[in-house]
């Protein structure tokens, strides 16, 4: 397996902050019994982007993470089983939303939205992934 990660943030305004990864993965089989030269759980592609932004006034944070994943291979003939199906699932999209609220000193209360426009799609095959998701919480750091 080889490949390379890129990765970097933008500040545009003060508080303002776009950030964007790229992850490429060569993953190839190169045993000398192998039925394809295809590997398990390893997308060739995925995307990371985010935006968040401090509206400073009311001590708040805003925060929106898309994320795209290229096709996976969930599985795959072996030297034990040459005839076993190939099963992929195909790239997906899924964007997150996040509002969070810091109080005191070491507090903060959010609310956020995982799969924001309800996306249907597969991160194993036949196993349907999370539809649109709210929670809330309040956490302490210290």
């Amino acid at each position: 397996m080889m490949g390379f990660e890129l990765n970097g943030e933008f500040y545009p305004g003060e508080n303002l902050t776009l950030r964007a990864d790229y992850t490429y993965n060569h993953a190839e089989n190169k045993s000398s019994d192998r039925v394809t030269d295809d590997i398990v759980n390893v997308p060739k592609h995925k995307v990371d982007l985010g935006v968040s932004y401090m509206i400073p006034s009311i001590n708040t944070h805003i925060d929106l993470v898309g994320m795209y994943m290229g096709e996976i291979y969930n599985q795959l003939p072996t030297p034990t089983n040459p005839t076993q199906a190939e099963l992929k699932v195909s790239g997906y999209f899924t964007a997150n939303a996040r509002v969070s609220v810091s109080f005191l000193k070491y507090f903060e209360t959010y609310l956020a939205v995982n799969n924001l426009f309800d996306k249907n799609y597969e991160s194993e095959a036949g196993f349907p992934g999370h539809g649109r998701n709210f929670y809330i919480g309040i956490s302490a750091k210290y």
